[in-house]
């Protein structure tokens, strides 16, 4: 019994023993997991540091992305607003400049009619020398235009009665007019005609010719638009067709003598000048009571009346005509210039000098232009007297000694009136 006891106690023994083994065994399994776990918190704590940080900068990185989203749409915003000022500063800057153009568009036109405003003063009737084979001398032509330089005349009336166009060719009329354009220094006015031709049609083409060369103005010869016996309705008629078919020029009308004189009425010149069209009259009237009434009619219209009549000039002058262009400009046109510059500064003096030019006027009715052709050639011109509309041989002795001392005349009147 004892042994079993023993055995009993030792078998139990055993058991505790075991027992105890697996409990320790178990112990340290369970604190072995303790430990794990602990490193399993201790990571997960890693793993939510981690996340945390990555959630905060994805929070910093969204903000600065909603920053940046409303930075741009400010940016937009303010891009947009530009750029709508941009556009209506555009716009604004596109109607400025068309109204700036249309501006300068009308500058230019009207400073293009003020370089063809011609000025006032006197006007030579230019005539034409020939050579001893009857052709134009362009030398004695070129010659002549300085003479009339150096005489300081205000402009030149180019290819009219004087200048012999009804004994001229339609091509010899256009060469002698080029000629003269360029050649005529610049501050010097250009006015012409030249139609000599019976019908309108053609009279518009050689006036559109003549136009082209860029004189200030293109003189009509009044009595072209019509014949003798015919009324001022026909002349207004056909001038009025010409006007329009020529284009954008400033004109003048010419009381041509030849082959008749139609002298325009205060009536008639007003019409043609409520046209504003028309800024020139050569007036050979030589009536001053009708260039009075000339005057009053065209009155503020921008139609300038010049005097061809040498006797009424000073009278005329002080009615309001513009000038003289005349074929006595011919001979001594610094005088006339004096005359037409200063007659209301110095009136007696002026007085002298009309009673001069009215005498002195009397040569036009000797041989003109012959006699003007041989006083130029007194004056150094080198020109011959030789002409198309007058017989040159009739020029006689007795003739060529009047006009060598109406030239001496002259010269002594000048030095007397300290006129160069």
């Amino acid at each position: 019994l004892k042994k079993r006891v023993s055995d009993m106690m030792n078998e139990m023994d055993d058991k505790e023993e075991k027992h105890l083994k697996e409990k320790t065994n178990l112990m340290e399994a369970n604190e072995k997991e303790k430990e794990k776990q602990k490193e399993i918190e201790i990571e997960m704590n890693n793993v939510k540091d981690v996340l945390h940080d990555r959630e905060t900068k994805l929070i910093d990185l969204r903000t600065q992305l909603l920053t940046g989203e409303k930075a741009n749409l400010n940016l937009q915003m303010e891009n947009d607003s530009l750029k709508k000022k941009i556009d209506d500063t555009t716009s604004k800057l596109n109607m400025e400049l068309a109204m700036m153009n249309d501006k300068n568009s009308e500058l230019s036109s009207t400073i293009k009619k003020m370089k063809k405003m011609i000025p006032n003063g006197v006007y030579p009737t230019m005539i034409t020398p020939f050579t001893k084979d009857n052709k134009i001398d362009y030398a004695a032509v070129e010659a002549l235009i300085n003479w009339y330089a150096e005489k300081k005349v205000d402009g030149i009336f180019a290819i009219c009665q004087s200048s012999e166009i009804f004994f001229l060719s339609f091509d010899e009329r256009l060469e002698l007019l080029h000629f003269v354009m360029q050649h005529t220094p610049k501050n010097i006015s250009i006015v012409a005609s030249g139609h000599v031709a019976d019908d309108l049609d053609t009279q518009i083409e050689e006036a559109k010719a003549f136009i082209d060369e860029g004189i200030d103005a293109y003189v009509f010869i009044s009595n072209r638009f019509a014949s003798a016996d015919e009324d001022d309705s026909v002349f207004l008629k056909n001038i009025d067709r010409a006007v329009e078919s020529v284009g954008d020029v400033n004109f003048g009308i010419y009381e041509c003598p030849y082959p008749y004189k139609r002298i325009m009425t205060p009536a008639v010149l007003k019409k043609l000048a409520e046209s504003g069209r028309f800024t020139f009259l050569k007036d050979t009237c030589c009536d001053p009571g009708m260039i009075n009434e000339k005057l009053r009619a065209v009155d503020g219209m921008g139609l300038k009346i010049f005097n061809a009549n040498s006797a009424s000039l000073l009278e005329t002058l002080k009615m309001g005509c513009a000038g003289f262009s005349g074929v006595m400009a011919n001979f001594h046109p610094e005088i006339y210039s004096w005359l037409c510059k200063n007659f209301e500064k110095e009136p007696e003096k002026a007085k002298k000098i009309q009673a001069f030019l009215g005498f002195a006027s009397l040569a036009e009715c000797q041989l003109y232009p012959v006699n003007a052709k041989y006083y130029l050639s007194l004056e150094g011109v080198p020109m011959g007297y030789d002409c198309r509309s007058k017989d040159a041989s009739a020029f006689t002795l007795s003739r060529r000694m009047e006009i060598d001392q109406m030239r001496e005349l002259t010269e002594q009147f000048k030095a007397d009136m300290g006129i160069e």
